[in-house]
């Protein structure tokens, strides 16, 4: 069901690190496969006010079940 989610789904680190992530996200974020997307983080995609206030909100929160971004 992961792999084949037209959805992108994808987890990424605290640090920016991506765990994983399906063929439709990484297509989202303009690579060719997974594992190509797998070795870029996830800070290249937001700036560095806006990545500082989202893992400020999850640690003050104690964690992160699902979030959707458009």
């Amino acid at each position: 069901m992961f792999e084949r989610s037209l959805a992108g789904v994808y987890r990424v680190s605290v640090d920016g690190r991506f765990l994983n992530c399906n063929p439709a996200g990484a297509r989202l974020l303009g690579y060719a496969s997974p594992e190509e997307l797998l070795h870029s983080n996830a800070a290249e995609f937001s700036s560095a006010d806006q990545r500082a206030a989202f893992v400020a909100s999850v640690r003050e929160r104690g964690g992160l079940v699902n979030r959707e971004s458009c």
